[in-house]
Formats: structure tokens, sequence, C-alpha cells
């Protein structure tokens, strides 16, 4: 298709285009989605949506004050995609604005990454536009995503059961995502969010623009077209607004993920006693509502590089209440579990084991990375032992002094309230401790046997009873 001889550009605008970019125009100041002295790369497929989107801000950019470019990734999923690479090339010529074009084979990605064509369509895009706009010096990614699209998206996101922040559905302006969750400090901005596919196709339609209709956005094969075609149109029969109704609900759940958001920044501050590897408090983290406990590790995992989903920030939530496991992402990263700590680090760092180390009594020891104390507390009824990283046992019954050291092949004990012996290596699979940290996890002993699996349970035969006068209270955390 050969690009028009008189584009919009050059040739008086009617009064509907002119009323349809002043909306843009004042959308984009309200919400400072276009700062001044931007260089922005506008997506463009050669549909509606996006040509829309590259003919307003060619005419709003002395306006705004911003530099444009254009960049187009061809999907090779029609015989005609060529054809509308170089369409979109001849505008971006016409218009004296520099263009950036690639080819991605989708189908071939979505079978050797076992995606969806939507998934392994969107990496693609998103990665070429990144690239587009390093190559470019662009700071800022324009798309043409509306107010339909707004409500499509938190449609398809209340279906997979996402939470607030994903029932936000798409934000005005925003860091630019890449793949795994990483950003590259490049924004992505979305100036016609304030607009609907209907407002973009009278665009179009009076200003004589020459976009190009995709006949895969009517395949039922694309979830979202069927949210489109299928989904939308039902809803609209039961309330003519549904899109009104579901963008204002969208709007709302990004005010209160924005306020969520202050407040786990806040928390995650209070919460953080490491840094390499990064670690959190357990404790601490525990004691946060789960709204923000579930943000904290959200954020913990995007400072290493990598997104939790809405499942694994939920498992995750569940092991802080245990203290004991391991999460492993596909992405290279394991969240580990302890008593004491959240730490995020790689899945199998293999961590030497604990030499044996006579414990103070009273006193402090440093075995390993650990700190353990041993106090006599006042009694009878002697207190202690039920927080998180302590245990009182009965002094009385101690035959020698207690030694501190790495679980052993064979090791068994009778774990408090058991009837029989138990292996140590059942004990602490059952307490689901993470293997890599099983060797590094200390084991008080005495001539021997088991007194203390620190941080979980103490040996049944030395526990507190009616008959103890004197007993022990230990305590083991990192230094």
């Amino acid at each position: 298709m050969s690009v028009p001889p008189a584009l919009p550009v050059e040739r008086a605008r009617s009064s509907h285009g002119r009323a349809f970019e002043r909306r843009v125009l004042t959308y984009c100041g309200r919400l400072h989605l276009l700062p001044a002295g931007e260089r922005v790369l506008v997506a463009v497929s050669g549909g509606p949506d996006s040509l829309s989107l590259l003919f307003t801000l060619c005419h709003l950019r002395e306006q705004l004050g911003v530099e444009l470019a254009v960049g187009h990734l061809d999907h090779m999923l029609r015989d005609e995609s060529a054809r509308d690479a170089s369409f979109v090339a001849g505008i971006a010529q016409a218009l004296s604005l520099s263009f950036r074009t690639e080819k991605a084979d989708v189908g071939a990605l979505a079978r050797d990454n076992r995606q969806s064509i939507e998934q392994a369509a969107r990496g693609a895009r998103y990665a070429f536009l990144a690239r587009a706009a390093a190559e470019l010096k662009a700071t800022t990614v324009a798309t043409g995503h509306t107010q339909d699209d707004l409500a499509e998206t938190f449609l398809l996101r209340l279906l997979r059961g996402s939470g607030t922040k994903g029932l936000a559905a798409i934000a005005p302006r925003a860091p630019f995502p890449l793949e795994e969750g990483r950003s590259s400090g490049l924004n992505v901005a979305r100036p016609l969010l304030g607009i609907t596919r209907d407002d973009v196709l009278d665009y179009c339609r009076h200003e004589g623009l020459p976009a190009l209709d995709d006949p895969t956005n009517s395949l039922p094969d694309f979830t979202r077209n069927r949210v489109r075609h299928e989904l939308m149109p039902t809803l609209r029969s039961i309330n003519p607004v549904i899109r009104d109704v579901l963008v204002r609900t969208a709007r709302t759940s990004a005010r209160d993920e924005e306020l969520l958001h202050d407040l786990a920044g806040e928390a995650m501050v209070e919460v953080t006693i490491g840094r390499s590897p990064l670690r959190l408090d357990r404790s601490l983290l525990q004691a946060l509502p789960p709204a923000l406990g579930v943000r904290v590790l959200r954020r913990a995992a995007a400072e290493a590089g990598r997104e939790l989903s809405s499942r694994q920030s939920e498992e995750a939530l569940r092991l802080v209440g245990t203290g004991s496991g391991r999460l492993d992402l596909a992405s290279g990263l394991s969240i580990h579990f302890t008593p004491d700590a959240v730490v995020y680090g790689p899945p199998s760092t293999a961590q030497p084991k604990l030499p044996p180390t006579a414990l103070a009594v009273p006193g402090e020891t440093i075995v390993g990375p650990w700190r353990i104390e041993a106090g006599l507390p006042d009694g009878p009824p002697f207190e202690g032992g039920r927080a998180s990283g302590e245990a009182i046992i009965d002094l009385d019954i101690l035959p020698g002094p207690l030694v501190a050291r790495s679980r052993r092949p064979g090791d068994r004990f009778q774990p408090l309230g058991m009837d029989r012996d138990k292996k140590l290596q059942d004990f602490l699979v059952d307490e689901k401790v993470p293997r890599a940290e099983r060797d590094t996890l200390p084991i008080v002993t005495v001539d021997e046997r088991i007194v203390w699996v620190a941080g979980l349970r103490i040996a049944h035969p030395f526990r507190v009873t009616e008959k103890t006068t004197r007993a022990l209270l230990l305590r083991v955390a990192r230094p």
C-alpha cells in the first residue's frame, strides 16, 4: 500500500480533529506524560490507534516540546506483514521522522518458549522497542492504548485473579517493562488512554488517515480478541456503560495501589537487615499487614531484578509465616525462608559447614554466621522459649557442655512432643528447611545427643518439667 500523496500534517485539519488533539494535549499535560525535551519513540503498527497517535503527536510536538521517531516490528504472523512494515516506513519518511524496524518470527518464538502467540508477540515487541529507543536515544516509548484497551486489560487481569496492582491495568506513564520484570530506565507513555476506540476511528475518518486493518484482531484464537468481541458485548447488553465502569474501577485500583506502593517502600526500609545478599527481618515482615507484606516481598525481588507473580507472592507470604522453606524462581533467583530472615539469592549456593563450637553458658557465642545466646532465667516457673529463635531447656539434666555444630549423617533425635526418635534429615524436610540451608543450621548437642535444632525444636528429653529447678534460655540469630 502506498502512502497517500496528501498527508493530514500537510493540509488543514477538521474541527473534529483539532478537538481530538486538544483532548490529548490536555490529558498529556495534566498527567505529565511527555515532559518537554524528551525524545519519544512512537510504536506504530499501522492500525487506527497507533496511526492516530502518531499524527496527533506530530501536530502537538511543538506545543509539547518533544522530538519524535517511529518504531515498527514485523511479527511475521501474516503474509501481508512485510507490506505493513513498508507502509509504516513510508509514513515515517513522509513525516520526516527517524524510523526503525525489525522482523521477529513470533510463531517460532512462541513454540520455542512454550508461550502463547500473544505473550511471544508482546515480549518481542517490547524488546525491539527497547533496542530501538536505545539506538535513537529516546527516553519514552509512546503507545496507542485507549480506554477500551484499559477496560479489556482490567477484565483479562480479573480473569487471571490479579490483585490491586494488576487490576490497575494500564498506567498512563510507567517504567518501560522488559523481560522477567527488569526495567531499562526507559519510560512508556499512553497519551490516548483518555480516549475511546470510537473516538480514534472518528478521528481517522475525519482526518482521512489510511489506517491498516489487521485481520488477526478478529481471530478468536487470541484471548484479548474474545474479551473484545464476545465478553464485552455481553457485558454491554447488561450495562450499556460497562466500559466506563471498568475504566473507573481500574483507576480506583491504581490510586489504591499508589498508596500501598508508598507504604511498602517505607516498610521495606524498616525490614531490610542486609544487602549482600538482600535479607529481610522475618519477624518484622510477618508483623506487617498481608497487603504490605506481599508488596515488600515483590519489591525485594524487583531489587534483585526479578518479578514475583501473584501466585508466587502468596506462596512467599505463606513461607514467611512458617519461617522455613525455599521458593525457586525460574529466572534464577531463590528466596530462602529461615526463622530469622528472608534471604534473596542464587538457588543453590553451597554454604560451608559449621565448625563444632562450645557454647558459653551463660554468654554469647558466634557460630559461623549465627549468634547463640545462653542465659539463666529466673524461676520456677520459667518464662521464655516461645518466641521465634528461642528455646528453654532443663539445665540440671545436661551431662556436659553444649556444643553447636552442623548436622551429620545418621543424626536422630526425639522432637518435643513426640514419643519416638526421628531422623534429623526427615525432620528438616518436614519443617521445609531449604536444602541449601540444612548444613548451616546450628544443631546444639551435649555428648553428641541433639538438644536443640536451633530455631525449630528442642529434644523431648531436655524439656522443662515441674521437677526442673534450673533452666537455660537459648536464643539464635544472625549477628
